[in-house]
């Protein structure tokens, strides 16, 4: 795109593991590095007019959801909520 001049967008598929703790270090630290790399490379494409970007879907509450690791009280601990984040660089 940067070669023929051409504006566009790059979108990765990211997760809330990126920042929140889980227990699961090996997938944690490979989210962390997509979010690093899109900062890098939104930093980097934006002169050309490239916008890169990431979606870091979560789960939504519905009556179909489990809700799996719910407290006494039906309410998830903050910790465990959905989250929408948007990263627009």
């Amino acid at each position: 795109m940067v070669g023929a001049e051409l504006h566009g967008a790059i979108v990765f598929v990211s997760s809330l593991h990126d920042s929140v703790i889980r227990t699961l270090p090996h997938y944690s630290a490979s989210k962390a590095a997509v979010a690093m790399l899109v900062k890098e490379l939104a930093n980097e494409l934006a002169p050309s007019g490239i916008r890169v970007n990431a979606v870091s879907p979560g789960s939504i509450r519905t009556e179909r959801f489990s809700g799996a690791g719910q407290e006494r009280g039906g309410e998830a601990p903050p910790s465990r909520t959905a989250r929408t984040r948007r990263r627009a660089c």
